[in-house]
């Protein structure tokens, strides 16, 4: 087990499994707790806690409005893996700032290939693990979840990669939706 957390005044979770890790080994009730964005804070809810989610759904933005929102006295933790885009890291002073390194991503040995007319991923670690296992067949979409992961899809081997411009399931269906009555 890792090195008890630091001791801060927020914990900022940029994605629901950086919560779900984090909260698996470490209380979370010493803190006041806050989302990178809409779905992580729904993740965060469902397990019965307050959270802070910035209105922006874009992910720099959405950073720089909760740092924005952190008192010049307080200290934050941000749970980091190997793969973090680290958002905080320049918006709150390094004084301040506690990136704890505690959990790794890493793709499964095996993604098995399912049919489907479009695919949906919502990180760049999901996109480079798909993209190294499989080829898309003719007739295959991408919907990227986030400016990072439409940028982690090759566009060319994908027909067409959609950006969702909300993060959250209906963004992502009415991409599907619209697409598929055309």
């Amino acid at each position: 087990m890792p090195l008890p957390p630091p001791t801060a005044d927020w914990a900022f979770f940029s994605s629901p499994g950086s919560f779900a890790l984090f909260s698996k080994k470490w209380d979370c009730r010493p803190y006041r707790l806050a989302a990178i964005g809409s779905g992580t804070g729904e993740v965060i809810r469902a397990a019965g806690f307050e959270v802070l989610v910035p209105k922006s759904s874009d992910t720099k933005k959405a950073a720089a409005e909760f740092a924005n929102h952190v008192k010049s006295t307080e200290i934050v933790m941000t749970p980091i893996g190997n793969k973090s885009f680290r958002r905080l890291k320049g918006l709150i002073p390094a004084e301040r700032l506690r990136e704890y390194p505690c959990y790794r991503t890493e793709a499964r040995a095996e993604i098995p290939m399912v049919e489907a007319d479009y695919f949906i991923f919502t990180s760049p670690s999901n996109a480079d693990a798909f993209q190294l296992a499989h080829l898309p067949r003719a007739g295959q979409y991408a919907v990227a979840m986030g400016n990072s992961t439409f940028a982690a899809l090759d566009s060319t081997i994908w027909k067409k990669v959609f950006l969702s411009p909300h993060p959250d399931e209906e963004s992502l269906w009415e991409i599907i939706r619209t697409q598929a009555s055309t």
